[in-house]
């Protein structure tokens, strides 16, 4: 079988077999055959989505995260933030 023969056949097999991948290959003798290709053919149907799904009541911040004290970050500048951050790591000591 030569080069265009392998084609027109593989072609043909994908149109009866459309989930299946069909794949023309030339031999070590120079022989061209159509071999079966284990992955999905052009239609592998539906796809399942993965979602991370996490425990009612369970708390997804670290266990650092949890010890700082309450805080909107979201309505006060960096500044604020770092200020905050440096007052609680001195251990609520004062500025000084």
């Amino acid at each position: 079988m030569n080069r265009e023969e392998a084609e027109k056949r593989r072609d043909e097999l994908a149109a009866e077999q459309p989930g299946t991948t069909w794949l023309a290959t030339e031999g070590a003798d120079g022989d061209w055959t159509v071999a079966e290709v284990g992955i999905p053919g052009r239609d592998p149907g539906p796809t399942v989505e993965s979602r991370n799904v996490s425990v009612p009541g369970e708390d997804p911040r670290t266990k650092i995260e949890q010890d700082l004290p309450d805080y909107n970050y979201e309505d006060r500048g960096w500044i604020t933030v770092v200020q905050r951050l440096v007052y609680w790591l001195r251990g609520g000591r004062g500025r000084g």
